[in-house]
């Protein structure tokens, strides 16, 4: 099976963070899994989208009363 990274540089404009976040992240022990061999930092694909995915805000349902003030229908 054939895996796909990123280099930090290339996640954090495909983010539009910059990398120092992404080294800053590394160092707290947040962020996505990386893999290091040496000084390379690489980003698996799978692991940027599942943190992409974790942190996900999902749009809040609006009550039932704003729902219908929004569709213009008084009650």
């Amino acid at each position: 099976m054939e895996n796909c990274y990123m280099n930090e540089i290339e996640l954090a404009a495909y983010w539009g963070i910059s990398a120092r976040a992404l080294q800053r992240w590394r160092i707290e022990g947040r962020g996505p899994d990386y893999v290091k061999l040496g000084k390379c930092v690489r980003y698996p694909l799978r692991a940027a989208a599942a943190f992409e995915a974790i942190h996900l805000v999902k749009r809040r349902s609006m009550r039932s009363s704003e729902a219908r003030m929004a569709q213009g229908v008084n009650q």
